[in-house]
This record gives C-alpha cells, sequence and structure tokens, in this order.
C-alpha cells in the first residue's frame, strides 16, 4: 500500500521515521518474514541530520545525498545538474528493480519536493508505483509539500500536516534534535 504525508507542516518526516523503526523492530526481533527490510530514501536533504544514524543503527538502509545544496531556489544551473542527476540516482538505488517478496517499507522522504521542482522526473516514479498494484508486498511511504491528484489515486493512506504555527515565521532557524 502506498502512505502520502504531505503539508506544510512540520511532522512529516518524524512519521516515516516512526514508520521506519516500528517496522525494522519487527525485522530485528523476527516477527517479520524472513528477508524482509526497510529502505530509507532522502530527497533533497543532505548533511547532517539526527535519524540517519540511529535508523541505520536499526538495520534500516538509508540511501540519501551526501552533499548539501542550496535550496533549488537559490541553486545556480551548475548545482540545479548535479542536484537533479543525484536525485535520480537515490531514486534508482532506493527503489526495488524486481517484484517485492516478502512484505518490506520502502521511504521516499521529500520525493514530492524533488518532482515538484524539476530535481526528479515523474516518469519513473510513477511506472514505479503503478508496478506495485494492490497485492505488493512493498508498503511505500511518501513525503513532501503537496499531494497532486497523480499521486493521490495511488494512495491508501492520505495524511496532510497543516502548519498553525512554526517558530521560523518568527526567525528562529532550525534546530539539531528538532527540525533536524
Amino acid at each position: 500500500m502506498i502512505h502520502l504525508y504531505y503539508g506544510n507542516g512540520k511532522g512529516k518526516t518524524t512519521a516515516v521515521c516512526g514508520l521506519a523503526v516500528r517496522f525494522a523492530a519487527h525485522v530485528q526481533a523476527g516477527r517479520a518474514d524472513s528477508g524482509a527490510q526497510v529502505i530509507f530514501a532522502q530527497f533533497l536533504k543532505g548533511g547532517v541530520s539526527g535519524e540517519v544514524d540511529s535508523l541505520r543503527a536499526l538495520g534500516v538502509r538509508v540511501v540519501r545525498q551526501e552533499k548539501r545544496y542550496p535550496f533549488t531556489f537559490q541553486m545556480n544551473q551548475d548545482e540545479k545538474t548535479a542536484c537533479a542527476a543525484e536525485q535520480a540516482r537515490i531514486f534508482a538505488a532506493a527503489a526495488p528493480k524486481l517484484p517485492v517478496a516478502v512484505p518490506s517499507l520502502l521511504v521516499l522522504d521529500e520525493i514530492i519536493d524533488a518532482l515538484e521542482t524539476g530535481m526528479l522526473e515523474r516518469a519513473p516514479v510513477e511506472l514505479f508505483l503503478r508496478a506495485q498494484g494492490p497485492e505488493s508486498a512493498l508498503e511505500i511511504a511518501l513525503t513532501g509539500h503537496s499531494a497532486p491528484d497523480w499521486l493521490r489515486e495511488y494512495a491508501a493512506y492520505i495524511t496532510e500536516f497543516k502548519k498553525i504555527r512554526h517558530p521560523f515565521d518568527n526567525g528562529v532557524k532550525a534546530r539539531a534534535g528538532i527540525e533536524f
């Protein structure tokens, strides 16, 4: 099944991290089918992020860019080209090439924003999602700021995060352990 977590509120990555932790705990405890795995792919995120080491310690395969790029609207053309290539690499490394045989979890954190900013092409993502079907053993969780209609049609779960208030609005910068 496909999970869609979107909106301008805080907590989308936190929610999918919780899902990954829960699934990984079942894998580690032997309560999941043999061969089950959790893959956590982060798009448009590089540098230090608190969840990465913890997820890896739980046996989650984390796929992300190592370089930190500016926000897409701040990038020059060379940075956009390099970043787009990096997003395509992340998707290719994370998305299984064959049907998954045992229940597993694939998190595609901020993939919607990578698609919406043109840093990732829609066609391979849509082809991958369409290929999963209702009988797929793969749970897929996607996050981002929007929920385009074409993604909604695939989703079994749709959750919107709505910002009411955020310290950033008052000039407070992102804080380690809270926002990253």
